[in-house]
């Protein structure tokens, strides 16, 4: 599974009432669906073709970590087809209260 961590909130990633921004929370959740498709796959030469975020519930109190798991990867592999990936990040430090989710597709785009 792939992962990205983000540690604080600093004024360059908030959002006006100081919780992690939602451009901040959409980055960090791609790239740990890329993380997956690196690991998954052995390749980054992927492209995203459907993008959906639920935001869920501010973040404020920290460690952010977004996790993402390919799905139905083997299948994928053979056929060349769409590749799924879901992600979600938490707060960490509130007892892992999920943020966001997304769910993605990704196609490869290099060989």
């Amino acid at each position: 599974a792939g992962e990205r961590r983000i540690e604080k909130v600093t004024p360059a990633i908030a959002s006006p009432h100081a919780a992690l921004h939602l451009g901040a929370i959409n980055i960090a959740l791609e790239a740990a669906a890329m993380d997956a498709l690196e690991q998954t796959s052995g390749a980054r030469d992927f492209q995203v073709e459907q993008w959906s975020v639920m935001m869920v519930k501010p973040g404020y109190t920290r460690p952010f970590v977004a996790r993402a798991t390919v799905i139905g990867a083997a299948r994928a592999a053979r056929s060349g087809v769409r590749i799924g990936v879901e992600a979600v990040m938490t707060d960490e430090g509130a007892k892992c209260r999920i943020m966001a989710t997304a769910s993605a597709a990704f196609r490869r785009v290099g060989g």
